[in-house]
């Protein structure tokens, strides 16, 4: 059996906060081009592939974003204080609250 291979750069330490803001700033990244796009005065077909890629990310990148979350975040911190509680419920509301408009 062979060695395995590191492919991309070796990193000792994954800061999960920087994951996280990186993940929210995503968000509101595409969230913000939803918006712009829809007042947009651009061709049709400038149009249709910002369009593509911000379905994409809210169809692809997005609820396993959620997915992660819920199943990495909420179990780690759950139970640590109630502030920290009512952080996670906010979280978990604010998920169901955006469910149908990205649907």
């Amino acid at each position: 059996m062979g060695v395995p291979v590191q492919i991309g750069p070796l990193k000792s330490s994954v800061d999960i906060v920087d994951i996280l803001v990186a993940c929210h700033d995503r968000i509101r990244r595409f969230s913000d081009s939803a918006v712009r796009l829809a007042h947009a005065d651009a061709s049709a077909a400038d149009v249709s592939e910002a369009a593509a890629r911000i379905r994409y990310y809210f169809r692809a990148s997005f609820p396993s974003h959620v997915e992660d979350e819920a199943d990495t975040v909420l179990p780690r911190l759950h139970g640590l204080g109630p502030d920290i509680d009512d952080a996670l419920m906010t979280m978990e509301r604010d998920h169901d609250d955006h469910a149908p408009t990205l649907s």
